[in-house]
């Protein structure tokens, strides 16, 4: 629908709101002062499943990077703690070693 007038605002604002229960319309002004109404389209069924399917999928992919991370950081700390556990008891046994053989003389 394309409207002439002296007040393209006023007027494409009454005929929106008297066409708000049809649906949700909008106003576009061109350069030579027509207003132009026109009801936006919905997403067509397809676009939509594309839309679902990829918000899945980025879903998907950010769930299984986090649970890669966090079992990647486990193993990293169980790792450093095995190490830390290691270098202990290899200063203990030096130590018991010489305290058995009179301690260390320098």
């Amino acid at each position: 629908m394309t409207l002439r007038h002296s007040n393209n605002r006023l007027l494409a604002c009454c005929i929106i709101t008297l066409n708000d229960k049809v649906g949700a319309w909008g106003a576009q002004k061109r350069g030579d002062g027509v207003v132009k109404l026109f009801k936006p389209t919905n997403l067509s069924n397809g676009l939509q499943s594309i839309l679902l399917l990829c918000v899945l999928w980025a879903a998907l992919i950010g769930g299984l990077f986090a649970w890669e991370y966090n079992a990647a950081t486990d193993h990293a700390t169980h790792m450093i703690k095995m190490d830390a556990k290691a270098a202990f008891n290899k200063d203990q046994s030096i130590r018991q070693w010489a305290s058995s053989h009179g301690g260390v003389y320098i």
